[in-house]
């Protein structure tokens, strides 16, 4: 079953993550707080233990990265 994992709400005890989306919402927070342009979101897409797709967006320069397998 796929789920959503996030920084704040982590995986409990034995548990793992198979599949799902990873987020970070503001990777970063000190450059965010400070105001510097290098803050980011981060999110991810896991199947089966294995990463499928990745995206990094940093909002205050307008810059998107993006990754997928295939």
């Amino acid at each position: 079953m796929a789920g959503t994992l996030g920084e704040e709400f982590g995986l409990a005890g034995s548990e793992t993550f198979e599949s799902g989306w990873i987020i970070d919402s503001i990777d970063g927070t000190r450059a965010f707080i400070y105001g510097v342009p290098l803050f980011n979101t981060l999110i991810a897409y896991i199947e089966n233990g294995e990463p499928v797709a990745g995206v990094i967006g940093f909002p205050a320069i307008s810059t998107i990265v993006y990754v997928a397998q295939g």
